[in-house]
């Protein structure tokens, strides 16, 4: 079996990065593994914990900084003929993962494999055998909205190195440039598998300013890549204020419900 890279891309994260490594190190499987850092400029001691786990580090300055020149940069310095692409923030559920999709990387023209985020409850119900991307799925399309759901996503995927040196991650985009990555890789001729049943969690708090930038950058590059006309900008401000609210109300509802379940406990006890 093939050595396979886990490439994690880091900030200030080191309890997530723990667990993260940790899910990592407890994989029992046939391929050998390695993991790969590529840190960016952390303050905390994140990059000490990696080499504690045995985990090469290699640093991005914060103002070079792009998702896809992250990945590059990590990319360049795996080993692996397969690099495991992982967020921090993601744990493999079992320790069978690895070995769960192993007998799939005989197969050449295997540009990548996307997973099921446990978070998405319907995907994981109707899922239990894979599907399959191919070169064919890339004819005579104006856009790939359709699909989107079905590329893969870095935060937990597998990528061929080989088809990877043939195409490099852009290092312009702010965002969905693993998406950009997947479609030219099926134009190249490799198959992308998706919905393989092997489980992860993928568990952030983000603030809310950061998530905006973020959210704002991902559906500029979405409309970009979908040949798409952007809407107009005050419509993702309209959309992440109704996010926000919903997010108050839950948390009103919560403080409600929680205080009147107090007050029934304290005069209950108290009319005894």
């Amino acid at each position: 079996m093939p050595l396979i890279s886990f490439l994690i891309r880091n900030y200030n994260e080191v309890d997530a990065l723990e667990k993260c490594i940790k899910s990592i190190r407890s994989q029992e499987c046939e391929s050998s593994i390695e993991i790969i850092v590529v840190d960016n400029e952390s303050t905390d001691n994140s990059l000490e914990i990696a080499k504690q786990y045995n985990a090469k580090t290699f640093t991005i300055k914060r103002g070079e900084f792009t998702y896809g020149k992250a990945l590059n940069l990590g990319f360049e310095n795996c080993s692996g003929e397969y690099v495991f692409t992982i967020s921090p923030h993601v744990k493999l559920l079992t320790k069978y993962f690895v070995k769960d999709f192993e007998h799939l990387l005989t197969d050449k023209k295997l540009g990548g494999i996307r997973f099921l985020n446990i978070s998405s409850p319907n995907l994981v119900f109707n899922h239990v055998k894979y599907d399959i991307l191919g070169p064919a799925d890339m004819l005579n399309r104006k856009n790939y909205v359709d699909i989107w759901d079905k590329l893969l996503a870095c935060s937990c995927c597998l990528i061929n190195k080989e088809a990877w040196e043939k195409q490099r991650f852009n290092e312009t985009i702010g965002g969905n440039e693993d998406k950009l990555w997947t479609i030219q890789t099926l134009n190249n001729d490799y198959n992308i598998v998706y919905n393989f049943p092997a489980y992860y969690i993928y568990h952030i708090e983000v603030p809310l300013l950061k998530s905006s930038s973020k959210y704002f950058a991902q559906m500029v590059t979405y409309h970009k890549i979908n040949n798409l006309s952007l809407p107009k900008w005050y419509n993702f401000l309209i959309n992440d204020f109704k996010i926000m609210l919903g997010h108050f109300k839950q948390g009103l509802r919560s403080f409600h419900t929680v205080r009147r379940a107090r007050n029934n406990v304290f005069k209950t006890k108290h009319s005894l």
